[in-house]
């Protein structure tokens, strides 16, 4: 076999039909203008057929329409949000958004045909029955064409009437990527982390050849929202009787590198965000009806809210009998795949699309790589060159590719309980780390339409002044990109005990900022605390924890307004939102770095454990206040009540008493100290972190 590229070697459906048993057996080792149909169809007895409706029935589309509650009714609320940030009022909601009529596919199935995926956006429905019925539902007066989908075709449009009338994550702790760390870093996303800035709230939907993920161990934690097999038309996006062995393989590769959560093997772009996956490759073939696949996952994703549709698969050769795309379709509007993404654009869909491993010559970037308004993905070596696989563009279409990111050495998960990891080459692992890129960028700011988000990417590229067909703007800069819109400000508020004091941290890049926290008093209104910097990122302001001594008073509402070159940036950054903060809980965001938060004494301190958040191997002190001479035993325990060590005795003198505390071997989490007097206990908590 050639130079390892298996992330496009079968799904970018370039293989050939010569190399494919060798890919499957790779796979083993690890875990492309469609003719109308016409009367002189080829005899088989079952095929699969387009079947374009004439319209979407013989409703108005308007407000109050039994159409447009139909449509209404295909997409939640985070996809019409998304959809708002970008689109006119008039236009979020269209025509297309309606379903297939019910009326048109029970009569298409009383004919013969059975309805295996309805796409909304272009009115047709892909059926599987003989040509004899094929031929048949041509005549239908509600159908416009039948197409078979073995073939490829230029455009087909359909006249239809149209009346167009955004926390908290888990503290894990600052984050160990192993050797993963090379792939991350190659588009500066660690700095983020660093933030606790992983994705959290961000929806993003993979397409691909199927994913596991619910038994390993990189990926248990991810959280997927829903997951569609658009091959066998179920909720199972895993292997499945009857497949290739390794289907799901390439797709949790591709989930790893951008979901993965390993700490010492693997952390992916944006582990924290949330997943739609979607089942459209089938390994057994190179067909059209793959093409028709995606697209109606594109449908799918997009109508479930997310915010982001990644894809590493590319087309452009089919197996024999089925008709390939020629280099002139690569003009960003023909093919079937490249009309779904730009169906998605233009609703206002993030698309982030793997170049493909066809390169080096020009006019070898596959499809739907060329999509105008598509982040289309090229791949770079660990030390930033261009490698020789990655798809090149044509120079009379534009630029494209747009971006790159590593896409060579990338460390992925290989599916299944062993948790066994590799390392592999392909744009299809450059796209997903883009991917997780754009999340972080959403979560910083997700009033960020996609337009404005590309433009971002695109202008702090490293050749953002000198872009080519090959690498396009060049390697993306994550945070350079997230600077250019405003300063960088955490969205969580992290608040830990220390002491006698509740200490609350906001976190931001400008050190030159002033930061005040507004916390909600008994009168209903705001006391203002200014803040304290401590490098290199934080600022700081103590609250009493008598503040939170009254029964109503355990929980209070806070906010934090960050002044930062001229702005005011508010954290939680919707308005009318707090955070609550607690007397005696810790909150610090998964991966901040919690080794660096602000730990020294403060002035009001006296009894407590200090610090009260760090690492295992940092000796901690248990202050302790006896009035007289007493003999005292302490106890460590988790949350879950288990003891952590052998109980400690010894005995106080009067006054200020200091106690060591072993923390060398306990596991990061949160812990409770039992100190037993003569006269009474007394309970303190404290934080370990990796």
């Amino acid at each position: 076999m050639p130079a390892l590229i298996f992330a496009f070697t079968r799904p970018q459906s370039s293989i050939s039909s010569a190399v494919r048993p060798l890919f499957c057996a790779f796979l083993l080792l690890l875990c492309g203008g469609l003719p109308l149909l016409t009367t002189e169809l080829r005899a088989q007895e079952e095929d699969h057929f387009r079947v374009f409706l004439r319209d979407k029935g013989p409703g108005e589309f308007a407000p109050g329409s039994d159409l447009y509650a139909a449509a209404r009714e295909q997409l939640n609320d985070r996809c019409l949000e998304r959809r708002a940030k970008s689109l006119p009022p008039d236009q979020i909601l269209t025509v297309e958004d309606a379903p297939l009529y019910p009326p048109y596919l029970e009569a298409l199935r009383s004919a013969g045909a059975q309805v295996k995926l309805e796409l909304r956006w272009r009115n047709y429905a892909l059926v599987q029955c003989d040509s004899a019925t094929a031929a048949a539902l041509g005549e239908l007066e509600f159908v416009a064409a039948v197409q078979m989908s073995l073939n490829v075709t230029t455009t087909l449009t359909c006249e239809i009437p149209q009346s167009r009338l955004n926390i908290g994550g888990p503290a894990c702790g600052s984050l160990d990527y192993g050797e993963s760390w090379s792939q991350v870093a190659s588009i500066n996303v660690p700095v983020l982390h660093e933030m606790g800035i992983m994705g959290e709230g961000v929806r993003i939907g993979l397409l691909d050849s199927g994913f596991r993920w619910r038994d390993t161990r990189s990926l248990q934690h991810a959280n997927v929202i829903a997951e569609r097999d658009f091959i066998y038309l179920d909720d199972n996006t895993a292997d499945e009787d009857g497949e290739l062995p390794g289907q799901e393989g390439h797709g949790t590769l591709v989930l790893s590198a951008l979901a993965g959560y390993d700490p010492g093997e693997l952390i992916g772009t944006a582990p924290l965000a949330e997943f739609l996956l979607a089942k459209t490759e089938d390994l057994r073939f190179e067909h059209h009806r793959e093409e028709d696949n995606f697209a109606a996952a594109v449908e799918w994703i997009e109508s479930n809210g997310a915010d982001i549709l990644s894809a590493s698969l590319g087309y452009r050769g089919f197996d024999e009998g089925q008709e390939s795309y020629p280099a002139e379709v690569l003009d960003g509007e023909t093919s079937i795949v490249t009309q779904a993404i730009n169906g998605a654009c233009a609703r206002g869909l993030v698309c982030v699309v793997a170049a493909g491993n066809t390169g080096p010559q020009p006019q070898t970037l596959l499809l739907p790589a060329d999509a105008p308004d598509a982040i289309s993905v090229a791949a770079v070596s660990p030390d930033g060159d261009i490698e020789a696989y990655s798809a090149r563009g044509p120079a009379e279409f534009g630029l494209k590719p747009d971006i790159a990111a590593q896409g060579s050495a990338v460390k992925t998960a290989v599916g299944g309980p062993g948790g066994d990891y590799v390392k592999i080459n392909g744009t299809s692992l450059a796209a997903p780390l883009i991917s997780g890129g754009a999340a972080l960028l959403l979560q910083l700011h997700p009033d960020l339409t996609a337009a404005e988000l590309r433009d971002l990417m695109y202008s702090t590229g490293s050749r953002s002044m000198e872009p080519d067909s090959a690498i396009g703007y060049g390697i993306a800069d994550i945070p350079a990109a997230a600077r250019r819109r405003d300063p960088v400000v955490s969205p969580y508020l992290t608040f830990y005990p220390l002491g006698a004091v509740q200490r609350v941290v906001a976190v931001t890049e400008d050190r030159d900022a002033h930061a005040t926290l507004h916390v909600q008093n008994d009168a209903g209104g705001f006391d203002d605390f200014p803040m304290q910097f401590q490098a290199p990122m934080f600022f700081y302001a103590d609250l009493p924890r008598s503040m939170f001594d009254q029964p109503g008073d355990k929980q209070k509402n806070a906010f934090v307004e960050v002044e930062a070159a001229g702005q005011i940036l508010r954290v939680p950054m919707e308005e009318n939102s707090y955070a609550s903060l607690c007397g005696d809980g810790t909150f610090i965001p998964c991966g901040m770095r919690s080794d660096l938060l602000p730990l020294d004494f403060p002035a009001a301190a006296n009894e407590g454990v200090f610090p009260s958040v760090g690492e295992r191997s940092r000796e901690r002190v248990l202050i302790v206040d006896s009035p007289a001479a007493a003999g005292w035993r302490m106890e460590i325990a988790s949350l879950d009540g288990r003891l952590c060590a052998d109980p400690l005795r010894g005995r106080f003198t009067p006054g200020f008493n200091a106690v060591r505390v072993p923390t060398e071997r306990l596991a990061a989490g949160m812990y409770l100290i039992r100190l037993e007097l003569p006269a009474q206990a007394k309970y303190f908590s404290f934080f370990v972190v990796e």
